[in-house]
């Protein structure tokens, strides 16, 4: 196990099937950095799988005010911009998203 900033650490060339997020990218204030990095560290075929609060929802909690927060928008944007070319999600009191290589 390794500790450190997701975006900065080494990844000794190990590659993942998937990588799951849950509830982190708030706290990335560059998607596009943050989704190249993800990019980088999956297979040919593998796929990174996401849940994140609706915005609207994020502005309901004093604690998340200073959370980014972005739209589904913006964030299907810069999956694309990062390499990522099927991008699929459903609503349900936020979003839960899958993109693949």
């Amino acid at each position: 196990m390794r500790y450190g900033d997701f975006l900065t650490v080494e990844s000794e060339n190990e590659k993942y099937d998937k990588i799951f997020c849950l509830n982190v990218i708030y706290f990335w204030n560059d998607l596009n950095k943050a989704f190249k990095k993800i990019n980088s560290l999956l297979t040919t075929k593998g796929e990174y799988w996401i849940y994140m609060e609706h915005e609207r929802e994020l502005e309901k909690y004093k604690f998340a005010k200073d959370f980014c927060k972005y739209s589904i928008e913006n964030v299907e944007t810069d999956l694309k911009n990062a390499g990522f070319v099927s991008i699929d999600y459903i609503m349900d009191k936020g979003y839960y998203i899958k993109a693949k290589k």
